[in-house]
């Protein structure tokens, strides 16, 4: 998915226009942030915050000055700055859906930078931000983009996914100076992860399996521990229906494909199920079948969670575009508790 850009190939003119950036950065693995304040502060004494060095996902990175004009390629970070309060995004890739929680910035307002897969590395130059945010998509991008912006990498580590969500929202909010709001956000998610291991406990949810499904084209693929969509049984305590040799290929990030006779002889107590092409479309640009109807068939309908109602069918735009938002991972939160 991800596409490397190069800015070699921008004109002379829109080079020069990018000589006014400025950009410190340095490689790490660590992803914390720095320089946070103990105050709390509004966006419009947010100012006095800056400079600032945030550590992000692909380093660290000098902000010297409160930005005013920031493209944000990545939707989780859209959302945190939403949620913020932040009024200083400029462009992002308005040529992908946008989630519509966040149809205010489906405007002519905004530059759109094309997808969020592919933005448009020239249309970024004409906009002439003081801050790119760049997110998983796009992380292939920050290479480039850093040495012409200030950019921020706000890629999320799936390995730990809670805490990996929490870093980004910091990553976000400390490069906006608004680090200390931060706080109030992550607070409110351990609030939600708390709320949803009750729910697990209400729901006996001991010795119970399950197994999390993405529907697109027709195909099934399944994800488990480890992988994209691993937190789902790390946080509710489901255990993972499918055996190792059932998902022998499986890719952390896009899954094994499984066929309908492998989740009927799994068996699982819950199915919860991503339909891609309801947010993104069908692959070859027709209409679009629904992961319902690729579901409805005798193998899926004898399994437990069919027979007990316990197939959850997760919000597209949440769990496949938007995912690690300060507003949206709370929203997905409350959708796994209700699913228990």
């Amino acid at each position: 998915m991800r596409r490397t850009h190069s800015l070699l190939a921008l004109p002379a003119v829109v080079a020069l226009a990018l000589a006014g950036c400025s950009s410190s950065d340095s490689n790490t693995s660590e992803t914390t942030t720095s320089a946070a304040t103990d105050q709390t502060t509004t966006p419009q004494d947010a100012a006095e915050a800056f400079p600032v060095t945030v550590t992000h996902s692909a380093g660290e990175t000098t902000i010297e000055s409160q930005p005013e004009n920031v493209a944000v390629l990545d939707f989780g970070a859209l959302d945190t700055l939403d949620t913020l309060g932040f009024e200083g995004v400029t462009a992002l890739p308005r040529s992908s859906t946008v989630p519509s929680f966040l149809s205010d910035y489906d405007s002519d307002d905004y530059t759109d930078l094309g997808t969020i897969v592919e933005p448009d590395v020239e249309t970024i130059a004409t906009v002439g931000p003081d801050l790119v945010i760049t997110g998983g998509r796009t992380s292939s991008m920050y290479d480039d983009l850093s040495q012409n912006f200030t950019t921020v990498d706000a890629t999320l580590d799936y390995s730990d996914y809670v805490e990996g969500v929490k870093r980004d929202i910091e990553i976000v909010a400390e490069s906006v100076g608004m680090g200390d709001q931060a706080t109030k956000l992550t607070t409110a998610i351990d609030d939600k992860v708390s709320e949803l291991q009750q729910a697990a406990e209400d729901a006996g949810i001991e010795g119970k399996t399950g197994v999390f499904l993405l529907v697109t084209g027709g195909n099934v693929t399944a994800f488990g521990p480890g992988s994209r969509f691993g937190y789902v049984y790390d946080l509710t305590g489901v255990e993972y229906a499918l055996s190792d040799a059932d998902t022998a290929q499986a890719d952390d990030s896009h899954g094994a494909e499984v066929s309908f006779e492998t989740i009927a002889q799994a068996n699982p107590d819950y199915i919860w199920v991503l339909d891609r092409d309801a947010v993104v479309g069908s692959r070859d640009g027709g209409e679009a079948t629904s992961a319902q109807e690729v579901l409805n068939n005798d193998f899926v309908n004898g399994t437990s969670a069919a027979q007990n109602d316990t197939i959850t069918y997760v919000t597209p735009e949440r769990w496949y575009l938007v995912m690690q938002g300060a507003s949206n991972f709370p929203a997905m939160l409350d959708e796994l508790s209700a699913s228990l």
